[in-house]
């Protein structure tokens, strides 16, 4: 009866956070971005020509249903190995040295980033992506609702390298939640539509940060730009699109220009 009480707990309170976290950051991005600021931001749109229509708003809704449910199943198996002590996730913050808990959480965006890379490699196969990935891609223009549309088991796969470096590593339970912020942050960026990094940027020390400009060009060169967080592994392999600082620097002169 006790295991019962637990999962119906981790349940719920797995909803609740998943949902709003995800619903208000998408639909915060949407209201400001392609609604209420539209005609200011104008200058800052990646493509001249907007194709987004309802049709394409109404699919992603649906597609993020499924998402949302899936990352809540998700999260629950975490919270539930949690609490069964079968990984370090830890809640006392004095349990472990306070640096240290501030060292994981940017080993867990290390980790993330690798593994988005790969795991994001492998939906571009044909089988792959035929079955799976290409829910996603049917958004050749993207906005914040692109963020969350996906097929239902990539989300399971998205984030499962989270249960076996919980078994390794010790994390602070608040630091998991600061995590999903960082990634649901990161993925509404890169579905805005709209560049809003300065011209200087991929000029500076940051330039290994990617851009919502990088991923858009993904949505219209699918076997290019694989990144998730920095742009290190599609420079390694070689897989971002040649001419990417290029057309960053071009929609800057336009945002300029216009």
């Amino acid at each position: 009866m006790q295991l019962f009480e637990n999962i119906i707990t981790i349940l719920t309170g797995s909803i609740v956070e998943t949902t709003l976290i995800n619903w208000i950051v998408v639909y915060i991005a949407y209201l400001l971005v392609w609604k209420k600021l539209k005609q200011k931001i104008i200058n800052h749109r990646i493509q001249a020509t907007e194709r987004v229509n309802d049709k394409q708003i109404k699919r992603e809704l649906k597609s993020a249903i499924s998402t949302i449910i899936a990352f809540t199943i998700f999260n629950s198996i975490v919270y539930y190995l949690a609490i069964m002590w079968y990984t370090k996730i830890y809640t006392n913050i004095f349990d472990y040295n306070i640096f240290l808990s501030i060292i994981v959480l940017i080993w867990l965006v290390i980790i993330d980033d690798t593994w988005f890379y790969w795991y994001h490699r492998l939906l571009h196969t044909k089988k792959w992506f035929r079955y799976v990935h290409f829910v996603h891609h049917k958004s050749f223009d993207v906005n914040p609702l692109t963020s969350l549309s996906f097929h239902i088991i990539e989300p399971f796969f998205l984030f499962f390298w989270i249960i076996p470096v919980a078994m390794i590593i010790p994390i602070y339970a608040p630091l998991l939640i600061i995590f999903q912020i960082i990634s649901i942050l990161n993925n509404v960026k890169s579905h805005l539509w709209y560049e809003f990094y300065s011209k200087w940027f991929n000029k500076s020390i940051f330039k290994f940060v990617s851009t919502s400009t990088h991923h858009n060009m993904h949505h219209s060169k699918i076997n290019w730009n694989y990144w998730w967080y920095f742009r290190i592994w599609d420079k390694l392999l070689k897989t971002e699109f040649p001419d990417y600082e290029l057309v960053f620097d071009n929609i800057q002169e336009n945002i300029l220009k216009k």
